[in-house]
Formats: C-alpha cells, sequence, structure tokens
C-alpha cells in the first residue's frame, strides 16, 4: 500500500491517513485556523485616541499666535509632543494634561 492509496489498509490508521490526506490537499502549505505566533498571520494594532504629531487641531487660544492661526485658513497642526518616556519610534499620544506644541 502506497502512502497516499484511495482507501486506508486498517481502520486504527485512518485518523492519521485522513489527516496527511487534508494536509496534502490543503494548498499553498496554508492551514485555517492560524495559530497566534504563525509569523505570515495578518497582524494590527489597536486604535489609539490621542494627540500625536502632526495631528490637526483647532486653536482656541486667545493669544495673537493663536488668532493668528485661526486666520490663516488652516488648521493648525501639532509639532512635539512632550511627554515623560518619549522613544521616537512608538511616537506618544498625547493625553489630558500633556504638554504639546
Amino acid at each position: 500500500m502506497t502512502l497516499f492509496s484511495s482507501k486506508p489498509a486498517n481502520s486504527l490508521l485512518y485518523p492519521a491517513y485522513q489527516l496527511l490526506t487534508q494536509l496534502r490537499n490543503s494548498g499553498n502549505g496554508r492551514w485555517y485556523p492560524q495559530p497566534f505566533n504563525e509569523m505570515s498571520r495578518h497582524r494590527t494594532r489597536p486604535p489609539n485616541y490621542g494627540i500625536q504629531r502632526r495631528s490637526e487641531l483647532i486653536c482656541i487660544d486667545n493669544s495673537e499666535i493663536g488668532k493668528d492661526a485661526n486666520m490663516s485658513g488652516r488648521l493648525a497642526y501639532c509639532i512635539w509632543v512632550y511627554k515623560r518616556g518619549y522613544r521616537k519610534r512608538h511616537m506618544p499620544k498625547a493625553e489630558l494634561g500633556d504638554k504639546v506644541s
């Protein structure tokens, strides 16, 4: 008997035979559902709410700079977030009480 014949020779080997035929017929080496540690799994990050660099803002300041920003016709944007633990690669999000410029 060959390994992938049409009928299994023994009923004890049938679960293994069924698994092998499923693997052989799956195509492109993919399987479903994929395990979490699989490198080809599509991963996305959860949405982060907050102000980060280049976020467009409406200026509500009554200073001269704030008035000029509102009169320019374009939205002001954040150029820096002052936050403890800043790591450039992770782009910190400003929360309530954090300083932005």
